[in-house]
């Protein structure tokens, strides 16, 4: 009888800690972009404003960036281009194109180098050191010069 009982006391706990752990990982699935942008923009400094982009300005600066796959992106970068300063956040429809994102923004990291190495090379630091965080269907990389806030900040998303 003992053992019936610790075995029932066994399965129900495991069956609450599966349960449980699936309603966690939910919650993670409702990240506001536009608010993370505003956190990011008031927590960070950035030396130069930075603008939003709009769908006809998104394939300037990640053309390999499929719109039809993404569900909500805030993406701002430097208004004047002095500086690399960006902040750009993805959230995808589906899990699957994680990889297309990364690659997008490995591909903008590129072009940033190649621009500013001579143009204003003492920001090829904030591109060298771009903080790129990914969970569930997010994809959020900062570039800036407190990278260690960044980090702490984006990683605050992805517990």
């Amino acid at each position: 009888m003992i053992k019936r009982l610790t075995a029932a006391v066994l399965c129900t706990a495991i069956a609450f800690a599966a349960f449980t752990g699936c309603a966690a990982k939910e919650e993670q699935t409702d990240i506001d972009l536009t608010k993370t942008a505003d956190e990011l923009q008031s927590q960070l400094v950035f030396k130069d404003n930075l603008n939003r982009l709009d769908d006809s300005m998104m394939s300037n600066f990640y053309p390999s960036v499929d719109l039809s796959k993404v569900s909500e992106y805030a993406v701002f970068v430097s208004g004047t281009g002095s500086t690399a300063e960006e902040i750009a956040l993805f959230e995808l429809k589906s899990s699957d194109d994680i990889q297309m994102i990364e690659n997008a923004i490995d591909e903008r990291l590129t072009d940033q180098k190649i621009a500013y190495q001579d143009y204003v090379p003492e920001e090829m630091v904030k591109i060298e050191n771009a903080v790129v965080k990914t969970g569930g269907n997010y994809v959020f990389a900062v570039l800036c010069d407190d990278t260690d806030s960044a980090s702490e900040i984006l990683s605050g998303y992805f517990k």
